[in-house]
């Protein structure tokens, strides 16, 4: 069985983020001060990320919100 990326490109894009940081599913459940269990529903694409919680992601990543806001939309 292969992994896959998540059907969600902000999610994917988030992990991305994550990882380019050298941050962990913990360290933003931390900033968003919501449980490790509630980020990864967010970022396996099972529940979506809101507007506030991906404005305060990118600001942890370190990118434009927009980035985020409209990953499909990007070239």
């Amino acid at each position: 069985m292969q992994a896959t990326e998540p059907l969600d490109p902000t999610a994917a894009e988030v992990r991305a983020g994550l990882a380019r940081r050298g941050l962990t599913q913990g360290d933003l459940a931390q900033h968003l001060g919501y449980s490790r269990t509630a980020i990864g529903n967010r970022l396996n694409g099972s529940v979506l990320f809101n507007t506030a919680e991906l404005r305060a992601t990118a600001a942890l990543i370190g990118v434009p919100a927009s980035v985020l806001i409209e990953p499909a939309s990007r070239p």
